[in-house]
């Protein structure tokens, strides 16, 4: 049985892709807890189905679009090609088009008459399987043992190959293992390790290694650039707060130390995940036709309490600045003090390994000084 909440979250998909069909008025729509083609018809237009599950046994003689909170199963056949959404993807009949996933596992066992692109944790291309176009995705693990006509490239971090590949393989991978492969093109993967199994493979062209990626420089000195703009912009509002507010940072400064703040602060700090538990208790329990209205319900709610944390965690920042800098700057006086502590908070952010921890534990700790400290809230109010 699927997970619920893994199977509900992707409900909300329906809601971004069903606007897609609002331009092909003539196409038909299907939306039920179960969206069935059967055996014995023929929809002879595009489709696009939203429900728990869609299930196709007959014909679409066009393009399907779906989303499904469970699985798009294709046991029949779709002349067109398949979009889905989806936890469980699976085709078992033909396609003749493309095939456009994302999902949590995609399982081809059948015939696909153009490319395969797709972004799934786990996908299988079954031995009976047969792609007449390239294959392309982006997975976590990766199973192909049936016939591919085009180049079949990608990147997961297990990839078990075998089958015929009429083209090129180009993959990048943690683990490569060949069995039974024929490659008549070129095999080109990058890895940290050497391929399982490609002395027995047979490949038409050549073998070529690639060592892995180096950290990127430049990201790296994005992510260095971007720590800096934030240490600046915390200066500027530890410096604002502290000249609105003197008194009431200096009484929160004190309470740095207290248990009862820390608390207070990790406790606030939790409650989004408070809010995720309880949400994913009711949708746990809830019927399958009420996941969508109360993943509607609940969305919304813990995006909302997340930005009201993320705004408050600039100003909480603050009174553990003072208390810092009343350490070292105690004669620059609360300002000063407070200017001072927050640059020293931000390079000591920049040291690596261990600089993730400044945040951790300066944001929940900043929270509960200002919630504790005697007529902090008040101070704040009439500021």
């Amino acid at each position: 049985m699927r997970s619920p909440s893994r199977r509900l979250a992707f409900a909300l998909a329906i809601l971004v892709l069903f606007p897609l069909a609002l331009p092909a008025l003539a196409a038909e729509t299907s939306g039920a807890d179960v969206g069935l083609v059967p055996a014995d018809r023929v929809v002879d237009d595009d489709l696009y189905a939203g429900a728990i599950s869609v299930v196709i046994l007959g014909t679409v003689d066009g393009d399907l679009i779906a989303a499904a909170a469970e699985r798009v199963v294709i046991e029949g056949e779709v002349t067109g090609s398949v979009t889905a959404l989806a936890p469980e993807v699976v085709v078992r009949g033909r396609v003749g088009g493309d095939v456009r996933v994302a999902s949590g596992t995609l399982v081809i066992d059948g015939e696909v008459g153009g490319d395969i692109v797709t972004s799934a944790w786990t996908v299988r291309l079954g031995p009976d399987s047969t792609v007449a176009g390239e294959v392309l995705f982006w997975s976590r693990r990766v199973s192909a043992s049936g016939t591919i006509q085009g180049t079949f490239r990608g990147s997961a971090s297990r990839i078990e190959l075998g089958g015929v590949v009429r083209g090129n393989v180009e993959v990048s991978t943690g683990r490569l293992t060949a069995a039974g492969l024929t490659v008549d093109g070129d095999l080109s993967y990058r890895s940290g390790r050497e391929a399982e199994g490609l002395a027995q493979a047979v490949i038409g062209g050549t073998v070529v290694r690639r060592a892995e990626l180096p950290p990127n420089i430049r990201v790296r000195a994005m992510a260095v650039m971007g720590r800096l703009i934030a240490v600046v912009l915390v200066a500027i509002v530890a410096v604002t707060v502290v000249w609105c507010w003197p008194l009431t940072t200096e009484r929160a400064a004190r309470r740095v130390r207290s248990l009862k703040s820390v608390l207070v602060g990790f406790g606030v700090m939790l409650s989004p995940l408070l809010v995720l538990g309880l949400g994913w208790l009711a949708l746990r329990f809830a019927p399958p036709a009420a996941g969508l209205p109360l993943l509607a319900v609940l969305a919304p709610l813990f995006l909302g309490l997340v930005a009201i944390l993320g705004l408050t965690a600039l100003i909480s920042t603050v009174p553990t600045a003072a208390a810092v800098g009343t350490a070292f700057f105690r004669r620059r006086g609360i300002h000063g003090a407070t200017l001072g502590g927050a640059l020293v908070l931000g390079l000591c952010w920049l040291v690596p390994w261990v600089g993730w921890l400044v945040p951790l534990i300066t944001i929940p700790v900043g929270i509960g000084a200002w919630l504790t400290a005697p007529g902090g809230q008040a101070d704040l109010a009439t500021g």
